[in-house]
């Protein structure tokens, strides 16, 4: 967590993920990293209204650090 955003790289932690946003005073965007549909709709749902659930694939994240040389 920072202050303006949330970030869930593990779906299987979504749960503490889910509570930590539902405390955070200042969060406006909830990333969640998953290729899968359902479970980035799931998570998503759970995530309270004050934060806006943005998807990252982690196909692209794994493709944008091989093209970094990580």
């Amino acid at each position: 967590m920072a202050d303006a955003y949330g970030l869930l790289v593990d779906v299987d932690r979504a749960a503490p993920y889910i509570k930590a946003v539902g405390k955070a005073k200042n969060l406006s965007v909830a990333y969640i990293v998953t290729d899968d549909d359902r479970r980035f709709q799931a998570i998503a749902a759970a995530c309270p209204m004050a934060s806006e659930p943005v998807r990252l694939y982690e196909s692209y994240l794994t493709n944008f650090s091989f093209s970094n040389g990580e």
